[in-house]
């Protein structure tokens, strides 16, 4: 039933010759016997000989006529939409398919032969939306398997994950260890090398549906450094989102607050508003983009500047091959911050900034992941900046290479263990360095 999908998605053809046998067997020949007295079981009898000849056409023909005849049950809708896979008269496929759905005994097989209508449809998140049904839902392991195949196969990774379902909690929490900020040694200042951050994400969708709705998220992140209080950063985003997703795109657009606070005191308060569009090029490709405007006030005395504005776009390519998903992402920010103490001596922050990265996810094994990045950015700074009495310009060049290496230990938990070099180079001194961080944490995704 799915000969063309798995030989596209790379199995050999012995493997996709069995995997093809299996989906008919799970398809076809799960559904019993008939009484041949019956003139209706007596066409679907046909019909299902017809299927195992591969003469599909004719198996619909049968199929109707044995709905005709007022045979209306789960296992002939599950059938008819097995041959109309076969003619890829998909649309068709899917209404028997969604019939079938509502017998239980057919429910989670029919959730796997959704999501492979879906997959041909260019529907990809539709896919990994059925595929995850099949796989977390129903008793049959041969399913469960087949459905954990085909999000492999698809590079799925739950993490990523920005399907609307009504709720999604999302808990990472890693430990690390980085030996410098800027060019400066952080024991010099009092500070520790070792962090923790923690980052939680919650979404509810409140009106709608998986297609169309308003939905609410808030998030909460936190680093906190071992042995000095001035440096742990803590925010806490809350936002309101309105999405709508057809076959081949999807569009969410968010307002939001954001508070942030620095050694447990407010520090700034930041308005934002975004817009995010996702098309499907090709069964395989996806072009994303992002604006986003946010307005900044400082809520400190401690923040050198009073108020000001942060825009950012953002383009993104991804691409998914048998078992990699490279990631393609061209950024640009313009931040416009304004000063307290402007014709005193102080330093720049308002700088335009244009970077791109390349990300490139392989599939180990069942369980392993490895993701490589890297990334180009260069900083221009607008501001006067002023230093011993001297203006001088402050432009930067920055290159980060990271590795890290993933383990899904159950569907809802991912160990994570990573490496990140940092390559900062400045016309002003103090912000040329190198840094080395080591992180190991956790990740759990509740759907």
């Amino acid at each position: 039933m799915i000969t063309k999908f798995v030989l596209i998605s790379g199995l050999s053809t012995r493997k996709a010759v069995l995997f093809h046998v299996l989906i008919i067997c799970l398809s076809i020949a799960t559904v019993g016997h008939a009484d041949d007295t019956d003139v209706a079981l007596q066409w679907y009898q046909k019909g299902k000989q017809a299927f195992s000849r591969k003469q599909y056409s004719e198996a619909i023909d049968a199929f109707k006529k044995a709905f005709d005849h007022g045979y209306d049950e789960a296992r002939l809708h599950h059938a008819w939409g097995a041959a109309l896979y076969q003619t890829r008269q998909y649309n068709e496929a899917q209404q028997h398919f969604l019939k079938a759905l509502k017998d239980p005994a057919f429910t989670q097989l029919a959730n796997l032969n959704l999501g492979l209508v879906a997959l041909q449809q260019n529907q990809n998140d539709q896919a990994i939306s059925w595929f995850l049904k099949a796989r977390d839902n129903g008793d049959s392991h041969k399913v469960r398997i087949l459905a954990e195949e085909m999000l492999h196969r698809m590079n799925y990774s739950a993490e990523e994950s920005l399907l609307p379902e009504a709720t999604i909690v999302y808990i990472s929490m890693k430990a690390g260890y980085e030996d410098q900020a800027y060019s400066i040694a952080l024991d010099e200042v009092g500070a520790s090398d070792q962090f923790l951050q923690f980052n939680l994400y919650a979404s509810m969708r409140i009106l709608g549906d998986e297609y169309k709705g308003v939905n609410a998220n808030f998030n909460v992140f936190s680093l906190q450094n071992r042995e000095s209080q001035d440096t742990e950063v803590s925010t806490m985003m809350m936002q309101l989102g309105y999405y709508k997703k057809q076959p081949l795109w999807r569009v969410n657009s968010n307002l939001g607050v954001t508070p942030s606070y620095l050694a447990g005191e407010p520090y700034t308060t930041a308005v934002s508003a975004d817009l995010q569009l996702q098309y499907n090029l090709v069964r395989s490709m996806t072009l994303g983009g992002l604006l986003s405007y946010e307005s900044v006030k400082a809520e400190s005395a401690e923040v050198d500047y009073a108020a000001g504005q942060i825009v950012k776009s953002r383009v993104q390519l991804k691409q998914n091959t048998n078992r990699s998903t490279y990631y393609l992402t061209c950024q640009y920010e313009k931040h416009d911050l304004h000063d307290r103490t402007l014709g005193s001596n102080f330093y720049s922050y308002s700088p335009t900034r244009r970077s791109i990265q390349l990300q490139h996810r392989y599939q180990l094994r069942q369980a392993w992941s490895a993701i490589t990045k890297l990334r180009y950015r260069r900083s221009e700074y607008a501001d006067v900046n002023q230093i011993d009495g001297e203006i001088k310009p402050r432009v930067e060049d920055q290159i980060e290479a990271g590795f890290t290496l993933s383990y899904l230990l159950s569907r809802h938990a991912t160990l994570l263990m990573g490496i990140l070099h940092t390559d900062n180079r400045s016309t002003w001194e103090q912000y040329t360095y190198q840094r080395n961080e080591y992180t190991v944490g956790m990740e759990w995704l509740f759907l």
